[in-house]
């Protein structure tokens, strides 16, 4: 019994850790002044806990320890008091989420609104205000494409139309318009399931799709020029979903069978769905976005993305150039969270670090991003930071990088991808020995591998790439370079047995550079493959 409490206790607590790691700096403030209200001493307990797990998270502890580091402060009582504390806590969150204005787009709480009032409205009998309602609220589902709100509001309306003897019942209108409904719904559910079931076995696709997948493959064929116009935006968007991930999976059983002019005509073709999608979101289906913006970051992405596996620079750069022109202030922020990332990476992958300097120069990406750093995820910026870094660092100019760096180090670990923070220390270093502060940069080493030695003892790649790093920052003069050499193959065993390690490209370059003489730009190229 006092087990299973525990683990339900546990997970109630994951929850909470979850939402309160999620909130951002403003929405903190804004739950702790939506609870100024609370002035018993009893409910002070939700406040304290609140700022216990805030501090837990900053210490970048692991969550397994959350329950233990809780008991242990004797603040919140045995389990089961916490369990309830917890609980209830994670409602006044959200409670307070709610009621933040601009949290809920502004029609989905009038349509909310609106549910509530009919339910009332119709239980005391006001049958001509429940049935104002009831239209006022039909006209706000049609316009937002939310048609399983519409077939509720439908269903209310034949309840309201039975008890008014001044209404005449249109039975076949009601039915028509009831059909057209459940049509849509089905056909927009079916599109979308579709749609995700092609996204998933593209990617753990071997050779062949399965039969279940082969149908929906073959189905998409049949329809695969029938017109869009006249659908509802909703389907109409799922439609090119559907196709763009039809073509997507196609590249990816082309990628098994080894046949690379098929790949690329069918990621092309993949292109140009998202290109009719990104369109079709921007003007006609613009409602789809207003509410749900995650749609159109999704599609945005997924077409850089694309353009990145094309070798398509030039359409990344068209896109950000009508960014530019539009000068649209609400989606100038896609501008700098994703069309600047993937810009950078296109320069990066593409080799052209002088080129990605520039670039970061005349867009003054440092300003710009300081500015606009609580509309990007940490994630985000971090990534587009580290991107600055590589630019920079790959280009040997290692002060500016060295900026970069610190942007990304100075913020608490566990804001940070625990890779993306690995790279960044050991390129820390690296500037700091290139810009003559060696004995700085020697010291860190040592500081690296000691606490990689007492945190992490089996991670031998680490262990081997820091004493690599070691022998590397000596001068490279007689068995110094044998022994930096002979460190450097050992690494090799760690890639053939993990492929993602590459990811470790510029410190992997700036040690074969130290070896070659050759420039560290130079040596990334085969890294950039």
């Amino acid at each position: 019994m006092n087990k299973d409490l525990k683990i339900r206790g546990s997970n109630i607590l994951l929850s909470l850790y979850r939402l309160i790691r999620s909130l951002t700096p403003s929405q903190k403030r804004n739950f702790k002044k939506y609870t100024q209200f609370w002035s018993k001493e009893h409910d002070q307990k939700y406040i304290h806990l609140f700022d216990h797990i805030s501090h837990f998270i900053t210490t970048a502890r692991d969550v397994s320890e959350l329950p233990s580091d809780l008991s242990d402060s004797n603040k919140f009582g045995p389990n089961a008091s916490l369990n309830a504390l917890a609980k209830y806590l994670f409602e006044k969150i959200m409670e307070s989420i709610r009621s933040t204005p601009g949290t809920i787009p502004p029609r989905h709480n009038r349509l909310f609104q609106a549910f509530h009032d009919i339910h009332f409205l119709f239980y005391q009998e006001l049958y001509v205000e429940c049935n104002k309602v009831i239209k006022e609220a039909k006209s706000l589902a049609y316009e937002m494409d939310r048609p399983v709100y519409l077939l509720e509001l439908q269903i209310w309306e034949a309840r309201i139309t039975n008890r008014m003897g001044n209404v005449p019942w249109k039975l076949a209108e009601m039915q028509e318009e009831l059909q057209y409904t459940l049509d849509n719904i089905r056909e927009t559910y079916t599109t979308f399931l579709q749609s995700q079931k092609l996204f998933a076995a593209s990617k753990k696709i071997v050779h062949d799709a399965p039969p279940d997948i082969q149908h929906i493959m073959d189905a998409i064929r049949v329809k695969q020029n029938d017109p869009l116009e006249g659908l509802s935006p909703r389907l109409h968007y799922w439609r090119l979903v559907e196709m763009q991930n039809y073509f997507e999976l196609q590249s990816a059983i082309d990628r098994k069978s080894d046949q690379k002019d098929s790949v690329q005509a069918s990621l092309s073709n993949a292109l140009y769905y998202l290109k009719k999608n990104l369109t079709f979101i921007s003007e006609e289906g613009k409602i789809l976005i207003e509410e749900e913006p995650v749609i159109y970051i999704s599609a945005l992405e997924n077409y850089l993305a694309t353009c990145l596996q094309l070798k398509d620079e030039e359409g990344i750069r068209q896109l950000e150039s009508s960014f530019v022109e539009d000068k649209n202030k609400k989606e100038e922020i896609h501008r700098y969270r994703s069309i600047s990332y993937y810009r950078l990476l296109s320069l990066i992958r593409f080799n052209q670090f002088s080129e990605a300097c520039t670039y970061i120069k005349d867009q003054k990406l440092k300003e710009n991003l300081q500015k606009r750093q609580h509309l990007i995820s940490d994630n985000r910026m971090n990534a587009i930071r580290y991107c600055c870094v590589q630019a920079y660092f790959l280009n040997a100019n290692f002060k500016i990088a060295l900026e970069w760096i610190k942007l990304i180090l100075d913020k608490p670990r566990h804001q940070l991808l625990p890779i993306l923070f690995q790279i960044s220390e050991i390129l820390h270093i690296i500037c700091l020995i290139e810009i003559d502060i060696k004995h700085i940069g020697v010291t860190l080493i040592e500081n690296l591998t000691r606490r990689y030695r007492r945190n992490e003892p089996k991670n031998k790649f680490m262990h081997d790439l820091l004493m690599t790093l070691r022998y590397a920052a000596m001068p490279q003069q007689g068995a110094i370079v044998k022994t930096t050499v002979k460190h450097r193959a050992k690494l090799e065993s760690h890639f053939e047995k993990n492929k993602a390690l590459y990811i470790y490209g510029p410190v992997l370059a700036w040690l074969d550079s130290r070896i070659s003489g050759k420039s560290i730009s130079d040596e990334i190229i085969k890294y950039n493959l």
